[in-house]
């Protein structure tokens, strides 16, 4: 049997997994289903079926996490593992009834996860820093400067992206 794969590249902001999980919906009701998570955004579809199904994203970061006992609550609750980027779990499961199934059910439970994903920023930004420092007085390293600032705007931004969507789920 000759299956068909489609891979695609498509830039989601951590803070945006909620298109994200959009996207993947519907490329599953145009019979595309997600079969491989890859590095930066990439993914690989396989030509199934056409069914309505849910996908959600989680972060767990390696540190402490009991990978097995993780992926079994999910098990458990009915949802199957696709894979990991960079510590974001994605997860399927089919549509059942009218209400979409989550697999967070309060918003303290996103604003925990958006916090989690923000300390990885927090962690970064000094580090960032130091090369500057370092390295102002050198001409010869102008472009590795500009890069570490490039670098360093990126993780800003994230932090301020994250701490606004945190402070959303706080007024709902």
């Amino acid at each position: 049997m000759n299956e068909k794969i489609e891979k695609v590249r498509k830039w989601f902001w951590v803070w945006d997994d909620d298109k994200e999980e959009e996207w993947l919906r519907k490329k599953a009701n145009e019979g595309w289903q997600l079969s491989k998570i890859g590095l930066i955004n990439s993914y690989e579809f396989q030509r199934k079926e056409t069914r309505d199904t849910i996908y959600r994203i989680d972060y767990k970061d390696g540190y402490n996490l009991k990978l097995d006992d993780y992926l079994q609550v999910f098990e458990d609750s009915g949802w199957e593992h696709i894979g990991e980027m960079s510590g974001r779990h994605y997860f399927r499961t089919p549509m059942r009834g009218e209400d979409e199934p989550e697999i967070y059910t309060d918003n303290e439970s996103k604003i925990t996860k958006y916090k989690s994903i923000l300390v990885g920023f927090y962690i970064f930004i000094p580090l960032f820093l130091f090369p500057i420092s370092f390295l102002q007085n050198s001409t010869k390293s102008i472009g590795f400067i500009i890069f570490i600032i490039i670098l360093e705007l990126f993780f800003i931004f994230s932090v301020i992206k994250l701490s606004l969507r945190i402070s959303r789920l706080k007024r709902l």
